[in-house]
């Protein structure tokens, strides 16, 4: 492994409490594939019932694994890194002046390793002698890197409860015991199978607490299909030579999508050295990650913990590839006036001047993050591939920010494609979900367009479901999306549409109130309140000055208006009202006339236009509609041929048009099936009813 400068804090080596040994563990066992590692963890686990729930089995065994590995990773130099340890601190020793300190060479550096342990100790000789003390300087006598890690597990913690669970020690003996007894040497247990073990562990021990379906594990079929269409779109740029591109992940969990992204591309290029970058805010999955980095010789500081919404880790960073699937419908309520702060005050200098996506959902909020880290368009670019569930296609009105990011983001020519995703592929939820890449320097042939793949069919089925996993990506159905997307035709599975066709303008449509009118009696009554105008609109219309004067002598006025007349339109029933209110030396205020309107009114489609004082054509509420018109095509000449067939006098007002965008994946790709035949229909409910008759007969029988 390559030099890392983490600084070791003088820790004296222990000194083992000699007494009689424990059993004795048989030689450790080896594991043929990371699904019988984690299962045989897992089983174990049980261990613990009793002092432990299961839903919280996961505190000990996911540490306790990671400290095993790290066990193992250290072995075949513990006796050389012992040896250093003791020569390093008798120089430092021989230093007198601070300066000589301060420039001496750290161990970590000498070892040449990214962490060490100096304790003298390994997992195994911790069970001669005092086991709790014994673990407890194993575990200090890691470098500071690591110790942090096991702090965020708050293993010590868990190792001290399950000691005084148990006076004797032999449950605390038992479990250290079943990982002494597992060999997860790198030889024998490589990264990519370390760290799909951590996944399947995780998922585990994570539904059986019961965890929150959207914050799944993304799994490595799925990661495989992003990683090679990145190298689809990248070209040759990462496919050849010795090529360090920087891959980062804003929500990186336990760092699947980074480590599989890592071997999945040194598969394509073996002379590529990604170098990875992540964030992630829970600290449990955040110090599986670090782990994971150190077995794997990668910057554990490269992996920042924090929440990537109020705080950005990496602020200087540009990345060549974003991968991720942050949790879906993550809400962001609690971090709103930080997020808020950013939008309102930076604007283009943050990272979310776009627009702001319901507190419900933040996935459009991880969306403009990661545009924002972006390796700049001179510096060859940056590609996003990202996860999101089928919320942030549509959600929004035009004007919403939803709506606003959509358009940013298709109007700045930064969405290339997007793949719609079999069901069922994920671990924790069926739900149906997306990938979308995006660039910010896309081939001259994509430019103005955005690809729209239907890969909902490509997926097979695995013989035996994993949680809710019930589908793959094989390599055959990988390579089919992959070409989908190479290839940039059109077909069944494959729509190329210009970015125009994406939005629309919102066209809010006026009918007119068409009415006849009578001044019955009980309708008279009414006028004014909550019976013909609602409970608002009457709550409203009382607040005026002396509105119960002016309503009861309006009601007095309208009772001299014949009750027994039916008005066939305003036309012919204004002029009653009018002399009705002038006999009563009484003026109309807006509110006061439609007060009249709605009450003495009945909505009739053959009656003319109710107009008002001004002689224009009042809007009818309840009949008021909503168009998507498509930026692609006129107003006027979309009302023609939708609208105007059905109703002539339809209106709009052009101050209020707005301009949204949505992504219908769906409706592309939607495939009209007539209506089966009535007479088929009938046959078959004729047969139903012949098979029921049968059966009541049998049961009467």
């Amino acid at each position: 492994m390559p030099p890392r400068r983490k600084s070791i804090d003088p820790i004296p080596p222990a000194s083992l409490e000699v007494t009689a040994p424990r059993e004795v563990v048989a030689a450790p066992r080896r594991f043929q594939s990371f699904s019988e590692l984690s299962a045989f963890i897992f089983r174990v686990a049980d261990l613990l019932r009793g002092p432990y729930q299961p839903s919280e089995y996961r505190h000990v065994f996911i540490p306790m694994t990671v400290l095993r590995r790290l066990d193992c990773v250290l072995a075949p130099r513990r006796a050389e890194v012992q040896a250093l340890y003791k020569q390093h601190y008798a120089d430092v020793r021989r230093q007198q002046n601070a300066e000589a300190k301060a420039e001496e060479a750290t161990l970590d550096e000498l070892t040449g390793l990214s962490f060490i342990n100096v304790s003298g100790l390994d997992l195994a000789s911790t069970r001669t002698g005092n086991l709790l003390d014994n673990l407890k300087a194993y575990l200090r006598g890691f470098s500071s890197n690591v110790r942090r890690l096991f702090d965020q597990f708050k293993l010590v913690t868990h190792l001290e409860r399950i000691a005084a669970a148990d006076p004797s020690g032999d449950l605390l003996d038992r479990v250290v015991a079943t990982f002494v007894g597992v060999d997860l040497s790198p030889e024998v247990v490589d990264n990519h199978m370390m760290g799909t073990a951590f996944e399947d562990l995780n998922r585990r021990f994570l539904e059986q607490a019961n965890e929150k379906a959207g914050e799944q594990y993304t799994p490595r079929d799925v990661i495989a299909l992003i990683v090679d269409l990145c190298l689809a779109g990248s070209g040759d740029r990462f496919a050849k030579g010795a090529v360090r591109p920087k891959i980062y992940d804003p929500a990186c969990g336990t760092g699947g999508m980074l480590t599989v992204a890592d071997n999945r591309l040194r598969e394509h290029n073996p002379k590529a050295r990604p170098i990875l970058f992540g964030q992630e805010w829970s600290e449990e999955t955040w110090a599986i990650c670090q782990a994971d980095m150190l077995v794997r010789g990668e910057r554990p500081d490269h992996v920042a913990q924090g929440n990537t919404f109020t705080e950005d880790r990496h602020p200087d960073e540009r990345f060549d590839w974003q991968l991720s699937n942050p949790p879906f419908g993550v809400d962001w309520k609690g971090y709103e006036k930080a997020v808020r702060r950013e939008h309102e005050d930076a604007q283009w200098d943050g990272r979310f001047g776009a627009g702001l996506p319901g507190v419900s959902d933040g996935s459009l909020l991880f969306v403009q993050h990661m545009v924002s880290k972006m390796r700049l368009p001179s510096k060859d670019g940056g590609r996003i591939a990202v996860v999101l569930n089928g919320s942030p296609l549509f959600t929004g009105k035009a004007g919403s920010g939803e709506s606003e990011i959509r358009k940013w983001l298709v109007t700045e020519d930064l969405l290339e494609a997007i793949v719609a995703l079999p069901e069922q592929l994920f671990f924790g939820t069926g739900i149906p979900t997306y990938l979308w890449l995006l660039t910010n320097k896309k081939p001259v042939a994509r430019k103005g367009k955005v690809q729209l793949i239907d890969a909902t069919g490509l997926g097979d089925r695995m013989k035996r479901a994993l949680g809710g996993k019930r589908n793959e990506i094989g390599d055959r159905a990988r390579d089919a999306i992959v070409a989908l997307y190479r290839d940039f035709a059109e077909g069944p599975q494959s729509r190329i549409v210009a970015a125009d066709e994406l939005g629309y303008r919102e066209v809010i449509v006026e009918y007119p109130l068409r009415m006849r009118f009578a001044a019955t009696p009980e309708r008279v009554a009414t006028v004014g309140t909550e019976a013909s105008l609602g409970e608002r609109r009457a709550r409203t219309l009382a607040k005026g000055a002396g509105m119960d004067a002016k309503l009861a002598a309006l009601r007095k006025a309208l009772a001299t208006i014949d009750p027994a007349r039916v008005f066939a339109s305003w036309e012919e029933f204004a002029p009653a009202l009018e002399k009705a209110v002038r006999e009563a030396d009484m003026r109309l205020s807006s509110e006061l006339r439609e007060a009249v309107i709605q009450a003495l009114g009945e909505r009739d489609p053959a009656a003319p236009p109710v107009l008002d004082e001004d002689g224009e054509v009042v809007a009818d509420p309840e009949l008021r509609d909503t168009e998507h018109v498509p930026l692609t095509e006129e107003i006027e000449a979309y009302l023609e041929r939708e609208v105007r067939p059905f109703e002539r006098e339809v209106w709009y007002d052009p101050k209020k048009v707005r301009v949204g965008y949505e992504i219908p994946v769906t409706r592309y790709f939607h495939t009209y099936e007539a209506p089966r035949a009535p007479e088929v229909v009938l046959e078959e409910l004729r047969g139903v009813d012949r098979e029921l008759r049968a059966l009541m007969d049998r049961v009467l029988r």
